[in-house]
């Protein structure tokens, strides 16, 4: 099933419109007291829905939560730094290392830790990058 907000703004509707010409049998708005709508004649039921707090159930479709972190190997696929315990050099940083999935775009905290886990490999630059000389 794919959800995508419908703003309660007439110009907004569009995207009710927009799934019903695609051939949606049922559009589901994110409103927490649920409304369905059946064909394109029922958009207008959006009219007088607030859009307050608390008023919309709000998702975010981004792979989270898929990558546990810790410090067992036996429960966590990678460890504080973003490596992976079964390989090494591996480093996972993205929204899959969420302990859970968030209601908005991840984009800033993918950063964040993704500087996290960078300032470590620099920290640690005699392991991940070792200086080898062949000889001549």
């Amino acid at each position: 099933m794919v959800t995508t907000p419908v703003q309660t703004t007439p110009k907004k509707r569009w995207r009710a419109r927009t799934w019903f010409a695609a051939g949606a049998k049922r559009v589901y708005t994110p409103f927490v007291d649920p409304l369905m709508l059946d064909s394109v004649d029922e958009i207008d039921r959006i009219d007088g829905r607030s859009t307050g707090p608390n008023q919309l159930s709000m998702v975010s479709y981004h792979p989270q939560a898929t990558v546990r972190m810790g410090g067992d190997p036996r429960t966590s696929v990678i460890n504080s730094k973003g490596e992976c315990h079964d390989v090494q050099n591996l480093f996972v940083s993205d929204a899959s290392i969420f302990p859970t999935s968030i209601a908005v775009n991840p984009q800033v905290s993918v950063m964040a830790i993704s500087m996290h886990f960078a300032r470590g490999i620099l920290a640690d630059q005699d392991r991940y990058f070792p200086l080898t000389v062949e000889p001549v």
